[in-house]
């Protein structure tokens, strides 16, 4: 070490200096091992893709991206721009950890909660349930289980075939070995069998089911959103059907994150009773619906649907927000 430190080594009369980490073939490989390389490729890659991200919900609030009447067209960006440069090669993170997982998850939840303007306290629950957007652990699932579908119809002299049956004769953990715990976890038979008749239609519908059943199971273990669970498609899927500001309003509405009412910020108040009307009763957003003091924000208005009580609500918050600041 001590002459590798007086003499380095060089290339055309240029030292060549250590590098902890260095970019190979889009990844971030690390001398410490895989876990760090894959530590260091997604935060760097996260890193890249923030400006972007931004970019894109700038972009959600020109009228022009909201023409067919949905909230969809940013997240359809995402898809298409953020998505595919977030987890290139992703087949390749073998053992990623659940902090990993996390992480990408996160920044996820942030696009999300930043483009339908949500407070961080949103429950992610209900992020994870109306967005409609897939997991990032079932996401990197899928590419895993279709890139080792797509190799085991290959020669067997493909090196990366090679390599999946020597892991297996080996007993290594690796791609094949979490392709396997997946497929057990999803109800597939074991890819690695050259018998297995799986398509790919197949890994892609396995993976949706169970994606909607963890998402729903995750809502119902949550306090404060635990009814949602019930919702029909149709209650949930707004985001497909409403303009991006209603969406921000209706969203609000269902993860009980409305501004200023007191059951939703308890904390910050002493005496929960409502302040429009004479009911002993907690001034909660479903009070509210109903309450005396909302009779002129429900004006003309069918509460039945929802494009109704979308528009009570942007009258009721701008009600609670001047009452907050006094105005009568």
């Amino acid at each position: 070490m001590r002459d590798l430190e007086n003499h380095p080594l060089g290339m055309g009369g240029v030292a060549i200096e250590h590098a902890a980490n260095e970019k190979y073939l889009g990844d971030w490989v690390s001398e410490l091992g895989c876990k760090e390389s894959i530590d260091d490729t997604i935060k760097e890659r996260m890193r890249k893709l923030t400006s972007k991200t931004n970019d894109i919900i700038l972009l959600a609030d020109a009228p022009m991206m909201g023409a067919d009447g949905s909230s969809m067209a940013a997240i359809r960006l995402y898809e298409a721009i953020v998505i595919p440069a977030l987890l290139f090669n992703c087949e390749s993170w073998i053992g990623i950890t659940e902090t990993q997982i996390n992480e990408l998850q996160g920044f996820q939840d942030k696009f999300i909660r930043k483009l339908l303007h949500l407070p961080t306290s949103t429950p992610k629950a209900i992020l994870h349930w109306d967005s409609g957007m897939e997991m990032m652990k079932w996401r990197i699932a899928k590419r895993k289980l279709l890139f080792l579908k797509k190799m085991m119809t290959k020669e067997n002299s493909n090196i990366c075939k090679r390599s999946i049956l020597n892991e297996t004769i080996l007993g290594i953990e690796g791609l094949g070995h979490e392709c396997k715990a997946l497929a057990i976890t999803l109800g597939l038979p074991d890819l690695r069998d050259s018998h297995a008749t799986t398509c790919r239609a197949d890994i892609v519908k396995a993976i949706r089911r169970h994606s909607e059943t963890t998402t729903k199971e995750e809502v119902e273990a949550s306090r404060k959103v635990g009814d949602r669970a019930e919702d029909t498609p149709r209650d949930r899927e707004y985001l497909k059907h409403m303009t991006l500001p209603d969406s921000r309003i209706w969203m609000r509405v269902r993860a009980k994150s409305i501004k200023g009412v007191k059951v939703n910020n308890k904390r910050s108040h002493n005496d929960l009773r409502c302040r429009f009307c004479d009911d002993d009763t907690e001034e909660s957003q479903e009070h509210l619906v109903t309450c005396s003091g909302g009779e002129f924000e429900r004006r003309k208005l069918k509460m039945t649907k929802v494009e109704d009580k979308v528009t009570f609500w942007r009258r009721m918050t701008k009600k609670i927000s001047d009452w907050g600041r006094g105005v009568s």
